[in-house]
């Protein structure tokens, strides 16, 4: 395995949007109800801005991708102007992941690397489906870029 290609699916989507998407939950219980010239007005407006919300949720989640060669992290993102960060491996300091409760029930999650780049000393992989074989590959990948490259932590005393 040379690389690994992470793009955020529809496990992200949901666990990140239960909220937004119970609220159509919500109005559908509501159409049962009496309604007023009023209530119908705000319940459209309100339909409206969730639809328009979980449209742009989407379409900023399809258009980002991360990839995980041998050398480097390559994160993509944009929806109309595409922006690709570069993390190189050798400067990654610490690599630790977590899941909130939603991403351990659609079974994804999110893998959190802090790096001496200072451009990007912070990055968040999220979506990610098989977190032990990422991070193990990242750990590994990790090593062998810092031997390769003579780098050696000093550790704080």
């Amino acid at each position: 395995m040379n690389e690994i290609i992470i793009r955020p699916g529809r496990e992200q989507f949901f666990s990140d949007n239960f909220v937004w998407m119970m609220s159509y939950v919500i109005l559908f219980v509501l159409c049962f109800l009496p309604m007023t010239k009023y209530t119908l007005l705000i319940a459209t407006i309100f339909t409206a801005i969730v639809t328009l919300r979980l449209f742009a949720a989407f379409l900023i989640l399809h258009n980002l991708s991360y990839q995980i060669t041998s050398e480097r992290i390559i994160r993509t993102q944009g929806v109309f102007s595409k922006v690709t960060d570069y993390t190189e491996l050798f400067r990654v300091i610490d690599v630790g992941h977590y899941q909130t409760f939603l991403q351990r029930i659609f079974g994804v999650g999110t893998i959190i690397i802090s790096s001496s780049d200072r451009s990007n000393p912070y990055l968040a992989i999220i979506g990610v489906k098989e977190i032990g074989e990422t991070i193990k590959f990242l750990q590994e990948n990790v090593k062998k870029q810092r031997i390769e490259n003579k780098i050696h932590e000093i550790p704080n005393l």
